[in-house]
């Protein structure tokens, strides 16, 4: 009697397994396969002049960057340069992002002030 008890409770759980499995299938293949159509419907395939030019744009328009972030760094470099006299002088920026940054010439402002990069701190004068 407990032979055909087990038999009958695996049989039973292997009809939900696969019966879940089908379930999970054709959702799964249902969502895809309407996605794809709808992709193929509406963009147009590309020709290999295509992919040739934006592989040129794409090219083009990370060296005009890298230029630009070049030139960026060099110019906050200066800057430093002319504000901060002396090597371990602390100075404050507007940095690339928009925020207010703190900074030490030939240093580590975050190390020297006790604090984390990026870590709130609240100023006053004297």
């Amino acid at each position: 009697m407990k032979k055909v008890f087990f038999a009958g409770l695996l049989v039973f759980s292997l009809l939900i397994n696969v019966s879940a499995g089908i379930v999970i299938a054709k959702h799964w293949w249902l969502k895809h396969d309407s996605r794809d159509k709808d992709m193929l419907s509406s963009c147009p395939a590309l020709s290999s002049q295509d992919v040739k030019s934006i592989s040129g744009d794409w090219y083009d328009a990370r060296q005009s960057i890298m230029a630009t972030r070049k030139e960026l760094h060099t110019k906050r470099a200066e800057v430093l340069d002319l504000v901060a006299a002396n090597p371990g002088d602390l100075l404050m920026l507007i940095g690339s992002g928009g925020a207010l940054e703190i900074a030490e010439r030939n240093g580590n402002a975050a190390r020297r002030l006790g604090v984390k990069a990026g870590e709130r701190v609240s100023l006053w004068s004297e």
